[in-house]
């Protein structure tokens, strides 16, 4: 059996040779070089999957611009920075995707492609509104609604609402603010009822969103190969942020209805809710074929969404977490296999599971 890191690795490959993701994304999904994802790719294309997990991963750099290189740069200009003129675009792309070009070698190859022209007034006609993804499951729009669900009544709160770009299906989950636990328990209630998206499309938000790095949800992304992309201006939030709005007409109403006013009763509601909601708002795709992927072993969603974190342990086997110390509960002869280190795992409902050298263990809160 495949480890996950290798299934990883064999499943971004597969996406990318069927046209779905970029090399770009690739690189950023398994934090690997260009010249690294090109190798991988033509050994996995020749070999298969097993020509990838025995692959030893070398470290070089390309000075050339392949052919497949220039064509992904231009689909991210395509699908995000369609209005965007060379200057913003290059500043965009190594900012956001880790792309250094020079501003003439963009204004070029988006001349030869159509996406950019000398004349200001003729260049106007090129923006266009971006296309719905053909099936479901391609990209996935997330974004918080602080709103007075209740009317008062009971506490202000924030709808975590998921639009698949595709049909328009709408998951709904509330919470008291747009926090780091919103965006993990959803997501995770979103791929537990549905399977992986290729891609969850946010804004920029502290909780899912650095500049440079990863949030801890952008980790647990990249664990379960889920491209992540934040959204540059407000119109590449449309179709969630319109969802908003009927949201915040027809759901109050039947808040009102219902005589809920609690964010546990709203959550008991929502299903039922949501079944009829969908049933009217979404459509039909244009390919049927559902694009989410399940949760295939060695892959474990609960430990893939977990927030993970490096402790000491002292000789007395204590670590401290979150300013309670534990005790690992070990006999004399397990303890020298424990480590010098643990991981500390925090799962999505607020459990933790500790992993020495030797795998899980056994923890006692002192």
């Amino acid at each position: 059996m495949l480890s996950a890191s290798m299934l990883r690795r064999v499943e971004a490959f597969t996406l990318v040779n069927a046209g779905v993701y970029s090399i770009e994304e690739a690189m950023a999904l398994l934090s690997l070089a260009r010249s690294t994802v090109y190798r991988l790719l033509d050994e996995f294309r020749r070999g298969g999957a097993e020509a990838v997990s025995t692959a030893a991963i070398r470290n070089s750099n390309a000075r050339a611009y392949p052919a497949d290189f220039r064509a992904d740069v231009l689909n991210i200009i395509r699908e995000e920075y369609a209005d965007y003129g060379p200057q913003l675009i290059k500043e965009n792309l190594e900012e956001n995707h880790d792309i250094r070009l020079a501003r003439e070698t963009i204004r070029r190859w988006m001349l030869e492609a159509g996406l950019w022209v000398a004349d200001h007034a003729a260049r106007r006609l090129l923006h266009k509104p971006r296309k719905r993804m053909q099936r479901p499951g391609e990209l996935v729009q997330i974004d918080g609604s602080n709103h007075d669900w209740f009317e008062g009544i009971g506490e202000r709160c924030t709808a975590m609402v998921f639009v698949d770009d595709a049909t328009g299906r709408t998951q709904v989950m509330m919470f008291p603010s747009e926090s780091g636990h919103a965006y993990f328990a959803s997501t995770y209630q979103y791929i537990e009822a549905n399977g992986r998206p290729l891609r969850f499309y946010t804004d920029k938000y502290t909780a899912v969103y650095v500049r440079d790095g990863k949030t801890s949800w952008g980790k647990s992304m990249n664990r379960l190969n889920i491209l992540h992309s934040a959204a540059n201006y407000a119109e590449g939030k449309g179709r969630v942020e319109n969802r908003h709005r009927t949201l915040q007409d027809r759901l109050v109403k039947a808040f009102r209805k219902e005589g809920i006013c609690s964010i546990d009763q709203a959550n008991a509601f929502l299903p039922s809710f949501l079944a009829r909601f969908n049933e009217r708002f979404s459509k039909v795709p244009a390919l049927s074929e559902d694009a989410h992927r399940p949760i295939i072993p060695p892959m474990d969603l609960d430990r893939a969404m977990s927030i993970v974190e490096e402790r000491r342990v002292t000789r007395q086997l204590v670590f401290t977490y979150e300013g309670a110390r534990y005790v690992i509960q070990a006999t004399a002869r397990e303890a020298p296999s424990i480590g010098p280190r643990v991981t500390v795992e925090r799962r999505v409902n607020g459990e933790l599971a500790v992993y020495g050298t030797a795998g899980l263990l056994n923890i006692r809160r002192v």
